[in-house]
C-alpha cells in the first residue's frame, strides 16, 4: 500500500468523486500521461447521491498550535454588601452590640430596605428592619432594636443581612465571653433575709 502525501490525498480524492460521478479525466503526472478509465455515460436518470469518500491516512503528522500562555486569573470584585460587626469578643457586661451593613456600590439617594436577622447561642432568632441609603452603613443596636430578643449571653451569634422579603446579601459573626448576667450582688447594708 502506497501512502499518499497530502496534495495525493487530496486529488485522489477529487478523482474519486468525478468517477463515482461518472466521469473521468486525464491526469498527467511528472513521469508521463498514465491511462485513465474509459468515461462512462448514462441515460438521463435522475442520480443517486453521490457517496461521501472515505477520507485517506497519511503519515504526515497533523501540526498543532502552541497553546497560549495562561491568562492570570483577575481577582474577585470586593463584595458590594459588607456586614459589619464588632472587631472583637465582646464582653457580656457590654449588655449590647452595634451591627452594620453597607452597600458598597450604593448612589446617593438610593434606598434599599434590609432585615437583620440575629440568631442567639441557643438557637434562637431575632429580626429588626432598617434602610441603607446610598454607601452610607445602616446601623442596628442588639438586643435593643430586634423584637424578643433578651440580653447577651455568652456564645457566638449569627448575624445575617438580607433584603427586606428578598434574598441574603451578607453575613457575619460575633462572639460574648464571660459569666451570664444573674442577679446584681446586694448592696451593702443589705442583708440576707431569713
Amino acid at each position: 500500500m502506497k501512502i499518499l502525501s497530502p496534495r495525493g490525498a487530496a486529488v485522489a480524492l477529487a478523482l474519486l468523486g468525478l468517477i463515482a460521478a461518472g466521469r473521468a479525466v486525464p491526469v498527467t503526472h511528472a513521469d508521463g500521461p498514465r491511462p485513465t478509465l474509459p468515461t462512462v455515460t448514462q441515460p438521463s436518470q435522475p442520480r443517486a447521491a453521490t457517496p461521501t469518500p472515505t477520507p485517506v491516512r497519511t503519515n504526515t503528522p497533523v501540526p498543532t498550535a502552541t497553546p497560549a500562555p495562561p491568562t492570570p486569573t483577575p481577582a474577585p470584585p470586593a463584595a458590594r454588601w459588607v456586614a459589619v460587626g464588632p472587631p472583637g469578643p465582646v464582653p457580656v457586661g457590654a449588655g449590647r452590640v452595634e451591627l452594620g451593613l453597607v452597600n458598597r456600590t450604593g448612589q446617593p439617594g438610593q434606598q434599599t430596605r434590609v432585615t437583620a436577622i440575629v440568631s442567639a447561642p441557643g438557637g434562637q432568632a431575632y429580626d429588626t428592619d432598617t434602610t441603607v441609603t446610598g454607601n452610607q452603613q445602616a446601623t442596628v443596636v442588639y438586643p435593643n432594636a430586634f423584637r424578643g430578643a433578651p440580653a447577651l449571653r455568652p456564645g457566638t451569634y449569627n448575624v445575617v443581612w438580607k433584603e427586606t422579603g428578598g434574598s441574603n446579601l451578607a453575613a457575619t459573626t460575633f462572639e460574648v465571653t464571660g459569666p451570664p448576667p444573674g442577679p446584681p450582688p446586694p448592696r451593702a447594708g443589705q442583708g440576707i433575709s431569713r
